[in-house]
């Protein structure tokens, strides 16, 4: 017989699903591995007992004007609506990849009063796995490369978007030819900080590189506080090349040695000549599987090349 309500709320029924690997915040499509195993939880409103409900998986078939939302499971699994959740297997004889499904919860009695998950997605699981290695192996990280001119006397700064205690970066100074002379700074800003043509350091010719953390930028740009105080700003001195005009600069973290702040973390490139310095650069933020685009002499193309038949090793052998 149909469910008394509560009149003060009407009765409902809430459902979301959690996969695997689900965190809190639930993505616009969930995407489930085949053969998994996902928790559907439900809670209610405006029901006062303990009622039977009923869960059935359905098949999103796509039709117009609207979906039709064919059944899947012969025979509804049982549950009680305190229960809150009930395990699902995902099994490769019931679904199929690249589809769509969802899954309703509905009180006995009373079919008025259903719950629908959001829509989800079928993949494989080998898939996923080979998506996930070509993300992390080919998708760039905080990291910037190019070419650039910086003016006599003045210092280039870029900084890390997010926090972490991770750098690599290759600098080297080339020929001001190699540079675009019509192409605008689009990575970083040009200051003229402490560090300048006739203070600090001894050079002829190269650029001169400072890592640290963002909040001490503002005394790398105080030339007053520097010059009447002799106040200067802290730096990470094993991750720069600080002592004397350079041509090559390499530097980057590895486990057993990491940044010692995780923050906002800048990198300076200080041009400490009285003519214009052109630099090739590059910088990540994130150290893992950095300089691979440049180990062994490697081009950036080969390497992805050799990541994309890993990744197709991968699927041919699960």
């Amino acid at each position: 017989m149909p469910q008394d309500p509560d009149f003060k709320v009407s009765p409902s029924i809430s459902v979301k699903l959690v996969g695997p690997n689900d965190e809190d915040k639930v993505p616009a499509l969930q995407i489930f591995p085949l053969n998994s195993d996902i928790n559907i939880e439900w809670s209610s409103e405006g029901i006062n007992d303990d009622s039977t409900v009923f869960i059935q998986v359905h098949y999103i078939f796509p039709t117009i004007p609207k979906e039709t939302y064919v059944p899947l499971l012969k025979v509804p699994k049982i549950s009680k609506l305190n229960e809150n959740s009930i395990k699902l297997s995902l099994e490769s004889e019931l679904f199929e990849t690249e589809k769509f499904y969802l899954v309703t919860v509905t009180l006995e009695g009373d079919e008025d009063v259903v719950g629908s998950s959001d829509p989800f997605e079928m993949k494989s699981l080998k898939l996923l796995i080979a998506l996930a290695v070509l993300f992390i192996q080919i998708t760039p990280n905080l990291a910037y490369e190019g070419v650039l001119s910086i003016p006599s006397d003045l210092s280039w700064i870029v900084c890390s978007e997010e926090r972490t205690n991770t750098i690599g970066f290759e600098i080297s100074e080339v020929n001001n030819d190699q540079v675009d002379q019509n192409n605008t700074l689009t990575v970083g800003w040009m200051v003229q900080g402490v560090v300048n043509a006739s203070r600090y350091i001894t050079h002829s010719v190269g650029f001169s590189v400072f890592v640290l953390r963002k909040k001490n930028l503002e005394l790398f740009t105080n030339r007053e506080a520097f010059e009447k105080n002799g106040e200067m700003f802290d730096y990470y001195s094993d991750f720069s090349c600080e002592a004397r005009a350079v041509t090559e600069c390499n530097r980057h973290t590895v486990d057993r040695k990491l940044l010692p702040d995780y923050d906002y973390q800048c990198l300076i490139v200080v041009n400490p000549n009285f003519q214009p310095v052109a630099i090739q650069y590059i910088i990540n933020f994130d150290y893992i599987g950095f300089l691979e685009n440049s180990a062994n002499g490697l081009s950036g193309e080969v390497v992805q090349i050799l990541q994309v038949l890993l990744i197709f090793f991968i699927v041919i052998i699960m």
